[in-house]
Formats: C-alpha cells, sequence, structure tokens
C-alpha cells in the first residue's frame, strides 16, 4: 500500500514557490495536526473565483505561528498566518500585523456558536421546520442562562492574568450539572466558589503590590472591565473561550433537545457546523487574505 507523501518544512516552502498563482494564499493558523480537516472545511468556505486558498496548515501553539510568521520576512507566496483573539479581547483590539491576523473572537470554536448554523444541523439530520428547531434549541436563553455566570468568571481570570497571578482557567464542565434526560443546569456554588477563589488571588496579590485598599481596588478594577464589556451575545461570543466554555454548552443542549445527537463527537459536531454557520463572521479574515493575495 502507498502511503501518503510526509513533506519537511523546506518542501512545503518550494512548494508553495513553485505553485504560486495569481489569487492564492496559504494559511497558517494554531492547533493540532489532527484539526486540518475541520480547518479547511471552515476556511475553504471563504474562497471565491478570484480568491483560492493553497494549504490550510495548523501548527501548533499561538507562539509557534507568531513565530512563523515573524520569520516569513519576504516570503515567495503570500500566507496568512492565523492566531487566536484570546482572553487579552476582553479590553484590547486583536492583533494585526502585514501578514499575521488575530481573530476577533476568543479562538475559532467561537465561531461555531452560530444560531443559524446549529438549527440547519438540526434540520438537515433530523427534519422538521425551521421554526420548530429553532423554538426546541432556544439559542439566545441559552447562552443568557450560562454566559452571565460565565462571563463574570471570565473578568476575574482577566484581571488576575493582567497581574500575574498564576492560576488556571477551568471549564464548563466544571459549572453545569446534567440530570436523567439530558436537562442541565448552572451549578451556582461552583460559580461563586471560583468567583471568590479568583478575588482571593487578586486581592492577595494587589497586597504584595502595596495597595493598602486592596477589596477596594479589586472592585474597581472588576467595575471598570464590566463597563467596557456589557453583559450582551456579542460580547458572549467575543470574549469567552468558546472551546472551553460555549461549544460545550451547545453540544450539550444539542444532545437534549435530540437523543440522535448523544453518540456524536466534538470533532463531529465541529466539522458539520464549519460547513452550515454564517460565515459571514469571517469576513475581517477574507478581507485579510484577499489584502495579502493581490
Amino acid at each position: 500500500m502507498i502511503g501518503v507523501p510526509k513533506f519537511s518544512d523546506v518542501q512545503k516552502i518550494l512548494k508553495r514557490i513553485f505553485l504560486k498563482r495569481e489569487g492564492c494564499i496559504y494559511i497558517i493558523t494554531e492547533d493540532k495536526k489532527e484539526d486540518q480537516v475541520f480547518y479547511e472545511l471552515l476556511l475553504n468556505r471563504l474562497r471565491d473565483e478570484t480568491l483560492h486558498t493553497m494549504s490550510i496548515t495548523p501548527i501548533g501553539s499561538r507562539a509557534n505561528v507568531m513565530k512563523r510568521s515573524l520569520e516569513d520576512k519576504k516570503p515567495q507566496v503570500p500566507t496568512l498566518y492565523i492566531i487566536d483573539g484570546d482572553i487579552d479581547l476582553v479590553m484590547k483590539e486583536p492583533i494585526e500585523s502585514k501578514n499575521l491576523i488575530g481573530l476577533d473572537r476568543y479562538c475559532i470554536e467561537n465561531y461555531l456558536c452560530c444560531e443559524e448554523g446549529l438549527i440547519s444541523l438540526l434540520v438537515t439530520n433530523f427534519g422538521n421546520s425551521r421554526e420548530y428547531n429553532k423554538s426546541r434549541l432556544e439559542f439566545q436563553n441559552t447562552m443568557k442562562s450560562f454566559c452571565n455566570y460565565f462571563q463574570k468568571i471570565i473578568i476575574r481570570y482577566y484581571i488576575s492574568q493582567q497581574l500575574e497571578c498564576q492560576t488556571g482557567f477551568k471549564r464548563a464542565t466544571d459549572f453545569f450539572y446534567v440530570r436523567p434526560g439530558g436537562v442541565f443546569r448552572i451549578n451556582n456554588q461552583a460559580v461563586i466558589d471560583e468567583m471568590q477563589r479568583v478575588e482571593s488571588l487578586i486581592k492577595n496579590k494587589l497586597k504584595q503590590n502595596k495597595v493598602r485598599a486592596y477589596k477596594s481596588e479589586m472592585n474597581r478594577m472588576i467595575r471598570e472591565v464590566e463597563a467596557k464589556n456589557p453583559f450582551n451575545l456579542n460580547n458572549y461570543l467575543k470574549i469567552i473561550s468558546g472551546k472551553d466554555f460555549l461549544f460545550p454548552i451547545l453540544e450539550q443542549k444539542l444532545k437534549q433537545v435530540e437523543r440522535g445527537f448523544r453518540g456524536w463527537s466534538t470533532e463531529q459536531f465541529k466539522r458539520h457546523l464549519a460547513e452550515r454557520i454564517d460565515i459571514s463572521s469571517l469576513d475581517r479574515v477574507k478581507l485579510k487574505m484577499r489584502e495579502l493575495a493581490k
């Protein structure tokens, strides 16, 4: 059996040079090699008659992508490097340079949290009308009932990170419980415990930094960040991690409303949604691709 040829980094660069065509672009992203099919399904939808993606390659961490973009100073062919927006979006604009773009949402999974895409997935696989599936999905209510809590946690994570408190971030599954039949609810006590844990770290750090009114200062910082990020759907989709918080909630909701989804893996959901979401949410990336591919 003939195996699929594997190319070294040098061979891939030579391939890019000799296969260069007008309107073509190569894309480098974060994440694992196993995520390549998902990225191809999603980002190839940005192509049109004048814009072509030659290859889409995940190469690992955000640091790897940024390092590669800096090394690619005089590219023979246009290449766009894409990184997650990450928690910095809480107070900053996404990063952008000549050949690199930071997403305007926390991570790529945030774009999969699309009401139309989720409804389409239900209709395609299990029938019934769009309106019927929309009423079952309860997208707005589902997001609000969980994300009001999640955003409070994320804001405290952001402040702790800015103060270099050295703490790990938890995931959505740490903050909800599933009842028989798939019904799931927020675990209020788990949310309160996590907020108090992170607030304690923040106050201790402020004390170490010789801030006398450390509790008042922490509350001031929280108010400042909350004022910048009102609690609404746009901000849920922007600053809360899709991978760790939003997508697990919507995946659980789909399994609750339709038993046929209960055998699906997260990767199956991601690949199917990549083909169905409103791709205009990635117009900013498409504009950057077009700019480089001129």
